[in-house]
């Protein structure tokens, strides 16, 4: 995956956790939390291939 790519993944993530945090009334340190826990664990690890320091094995 390219680093604009990456970028715009993580910069949408952001959008959307803030956006949910504003609806909800809830804290948005929960959506980051799970905005970055799908991208590294969930869809196939699609960041956690890509950058080296994530990965574990």
């Amino acid at each position: 995956m390219h680093d604009l790519q990456q970028l715009a993944l993580i910069w949408a993530s952001v959008f959307v956790a803030s956006w949910l945090a504003a609806k909800t009334r809830l804290t948005s340190a929960l959506y980051f939390l799970a905005a970055g826990c799908v991208m590294v664990k969930g869809l196939k690890g699609t960041l956690n291939k890509s950058i080296p320091v994530l990965s574990t094995g």
